[in-house]
Order: structure tokens, then sequence, then C-alpha cells
């Protein structure tokens, strides 16, 4: 029951950078989260909170959503971590939106 209550969702849309998310995402300690790595063109599911979202120019763009709020869109890993380092210690962010 907590994993449906309290998942992270990620996704990642492909571009100059994708790794550099990835590693991101990986470096950091998140329990519940499901990550998703979209290649250029494709599209997030259906009532995914990232549906619609898009990337920033040829950048890798990553999306952290919680419930149905997703962050403003980011390309720096260093962000990234930060903001994934904050969810896991209960630290409010204004990119959150929630």
């Amino acid at each position: 029951m907590d994993f449906f209550l309290n998942d992270v969702q990620i996704a990642i849309r492909a571009g100059a950078g994708t790794e550099l998310l990835f590693q991101a995402v990986q470096d950091c300690c998140v329990p519940n989260r499901i990550l998703s790595v979209l290649g250029a063109g494709q599209e997030s599911p259906k009532g995914h909170p990232a549906e619609g979202k898009t990337s920033i120019g040829d950048l890798a763009t990553a999306y952290v959503c919680f419930g149905p709020a997703c962050s403003a869109p980011i390309t720096d890993p260093q962000i990234l971590r930060s903001i994934l380092s904050n969810r896991q210690m209960g630290v409010s962010n204004s990119l959150w939106g929630i």
C-alpha cells in the first residue's frame, strides 16, 4: 500500500546528457521510485503525471512527479540529485508544485 501512496515517478526525456541524469537518479536512494526513460519522440503513457511534458531543446530533461504534480523541467544532474535528496529527507522544494 505504501508504494501506491508514496511513489515518486521520475521521467527522463532522452537528449544530450541522458546518461548524466540517469546516473544522478541512480546516485540517490529514493524508495518507491518509478523511473522511465523516454526515447526521442516517445510519449509518456496516458494518465502519467509527466504526460505532455517536453524536452528543453535537445537536452535530456527530467521531471520528478509525486502524485499528479511534477517538478519544473530539470536538465542539470546536480539539481536533479539535490531535488531527489531533499525529497527523501522530507524537505519542501518549490519545484514540486505541491
